[in-house]
C-alpha cells in the first residue's frame, strides 16, 4: 500500500489506491517508485528517438512526461518560484503557495521547464554509454535513452526524500504533514541510501553525479522552506523534483564521456 501511495504521488500511473492510501509511509518508497515510473518514462523516451527525427521525438515526449506524470510538481514549480519572487514576510509567501493563479515568475519557471525537456532530451546521445553494472548484464539498460530518464526520475524521487529529512515541515501543509509519521530518520536515511544505490548500479559515474545534484537540489529546497517560507510543503518538493529531473538531463545530454 505505501509503494502504491508513492506512485500515487509521483505519477498518474493507475495503482487502485485513493489519493491519501499509504501516503504516511510512502516516502521510504520514493526511490523505487522513481525508479518505476522512471522506466515507463525511459521507454516512451526510447521509442521516440528511436523512431522518429531527435526534435519530433523530443516535442512528444513532452505530452508523455505529463500524461505519466501529470501536473501536480510542475504547479509546485510554478507557485514556488512565484513565492520566492514576491517582496513580504514568510508567511506572506506562504499564501502566495497555496495561491492557485500563476504569476509571472512562475509562467516563466514553467517555460523554462518546458522548453528545458524539450532540449535536453533532443540532445540525448543515441546507443549505449558506458553507464552502470545493470547495463553489463542487460543490455537494454546500456541504451542512453532508456536509462536516462529513469536515473532522472530515481535521482528527482530521492531527492524529495533528502529535502523532506532536512527541512521542518510547514504547519500549512496538509501533504507534508500525512506523510511525517512514516518519515522517521531511520527509514528516511534508509530510502535515500537505497536511492544512491540504484543510481550507481544504473548510472555508474553519471549515477553518482546525479546523487550528488539530488543533494544539491534538496539542500537549496531545505535552505528555501527554513529561510524564505514557515516550512517544507508539497509545492517546495515539486519543485526540487523538476529542478533535479532537468539537471540529471543536462548532465547526461550530449556528455561524450558517457560513450
Amino acid at each position: 500500500m505505501s509503494l502504491r501511495g508513492a506512485l500515487t504521488f509521483l505519477s498518474r500511473i493507475p495503482t487502485g489506491a485513493g489519493d491519501d492510501a499509504g501516503v504516511a509511509g510512502a516516502l521510504v518508497w520514493f526511490p523505487v517508485a522513481g525508479l518505476l515510473v522512471g522506466a515507463v518514462l525511459g521507454l516512451g523516451a526510447a521509442i521516440e528517438l528511436r523512431f522518429l527525427p531527435a526534435l519530433v521525438g523530443a516535442f512528444v515526449f513532452l505530452p508523455t512526461y505529463f500524461l505519466v506524470k501529470g501536473i501536480l510538481h510542475t504547479d509546485g514549480l510554478a507557485d514556488t518560484f512565484d513565492a520566492l519572487g514576491a517582496h513580504g514576510s514568510a508567511k506572506e509567501r506562504d499564501a502566495i503557495l497555496r495561491d492557485p493563479h500563476v504569476g509571472v515568475a512562475g509562467a516563466i519557471a514553467v517555460a523554462i521547464f518546458v522548453l528545458g525537456l524539450f532540449a535536453l532530451v533532443a540532445a540525448l546521445p543515441e546507443g549505449p554509454g558506458r553507464l552502470g553494472f545493470a547495463g553489463q548484464f542487460f543490455a537494454p539498460l546500456a541504451e542512453l535513452p532508456l536509462v536516462v530518464p529513469i536515473l532522472a526520475e530515481t535521482a528527482a524521487s530521492t531527492g524529495i526524500v533528502a529535502a523532506f529529512a532536512l527541512a521542518p515541515l510547514s504547519p500549512q501543509s496538509r501533504l507534508a504533514r500525512s506523510m511525517a509519521p512514516g518519515a522517521t530518520p531511520g527509514r528516511l536515511a534508509g530510502a535515500v541510501a537505497t536511492g544512491v544505490v540504484l543510481l550507481v548500479v544504473l548510472g555508474g559515474w553519471l549515477g553518482v553525479l546525479a546523487a550528488v545534484g539530488a543533494a544539491a537540489v534538496a539542500g537549496f529546497v531545505a535552505w528555501a522552506a527554513r529561510r524564505r517560507f514557515a516550512g517544507l510543503s508539497g509545492d517546495l518538493l515539486g519543485s526540487g523534483h523538476d529542478i533535479t529531473f532537468l539537471l540529471v538531463l543536462a548532465l547526461a545530454s550530449g556528455v561524450a564521456w558517457l560513450r
